[in-house]
């Protein structure tokens, strides 16, 4: 029988269709504010909403509307603070929606950059029912922040970029856990294309004083970007489509790699992103 939760772990679960934008903005002291705005299409949210009902009524729930369709809640956001590390707190959530999506927009507060632990994944929403199980093969990645105070009374931020171990890629290869390159079809293409519409992610750092350089090329006055993917642009791209459902990255340092040429895509391939600011 078809549990209430089932239908709705079935699309989350492979983490498509998310959309998330973070907005760091770090004070010279390395204290700061997080902005985390995660939603879904507008267009997806009603399907889901229509299988939940669906699956109430085949459980003799009757025809009225499912009691829970919040997929972002604000105790979710909340308990998410606990996760980012030493002196973050939640300081506040605000529902988001527009004619395009719906979703949540949540601001936590840090003492120190340094202690801060932010994921470069956007968060899968739990919605109604059981949570999906966690999946122990895939990678955190995890941004590492460094800030110091440079000889001229600037300060520096050093965002460090996760990197997959070549031994255990390789081990994963090996163990058959990832398939070899092969061609797609047309079917799965189709299936991608479903899961990234509208899906759009991205980081960017915004500093509370002068910027005096980065060694990134996305900069919007004090804003650095480290990276942005609107995946509208692969949806609409069926060579990039193809070959990303060939080539199947397992990370979003992969991805980056695969798609930086794209339009809509600015992503960073170093390591390691600097911003220089006035740290007076």
């Amino acid at each position: 029988m078809r549990c209430l939760g089932c239908v709705v772990l079935a699309v989350l679960g492979l983490s498509g269709c998310v959309s998330s934008n973070t907005v760091i903005k770090l004070k010279p002291d390395g204290s700061g504010t997080v902005e985390v705005t995660n939603g879904m299409g507008a267009e997806t949210i009603a399907q889901l909403k229509a299988m939940l009902a669906e699956a109430q009524k085949e459980m003799g729930g009757g025809n009225q509307p499912p009691k829970d369709t919040e997929f972002f809640k604000e105790d979710e956001a909340k308990a998410k603070a606990a996760e980012m590390g030493e002196g973050v707190t939640f300081v506040s959530a605000e529902k988001v929606k527009t004619d395009a999506m719906e979703g949540l927009k949540a601001t936590y507060a840090f003492t120190d950059i340094n202690k801060l632990k932010l994921s470069q994944r956007p968060s899968k929403p739990k919605g109604p029912g059981p949570d999906a199980p966690a999946n122990p093969n895939e990678p955190k990645e995890e941004l590492a922040f460094k800030l110091a105070k440079l000889p001229n009374g600037n300060a520096q931020l050093t965002v460090t970029f996760p990197k997959q171990d070549p031994a255990k890629k390789k081990e994963k290869e090996g163990a058959g856990e990832k398939p070899p390159e092969q061609e797609p079809d047309p079917q799965e293409l189709e299936q991608m294309k479903m899961i990234f519409k509208g899906m759009k992610i991205g980081v960017a750092v915004e500093v509370q004083d002068k910027l005096v350089k980065t060694n990134s090329a996305h900069v919007d006055g004090n804003k650095v970007t480290l990276f942005e993917m609107d995946f509208a642009a692969l949806v609409d791209d069926a060579a990039a489509l193809k070959s990303f459902a060939k080539k199947q990255p397992d990370t979003l340092e992969e991805t980056k790699a695969l798609l930086k040429d794209l339009k809509g895509f600015k992503v960073n391939l170093e390591n390691e992103v600097t911003i220089e600011f006035s740290g007076k």
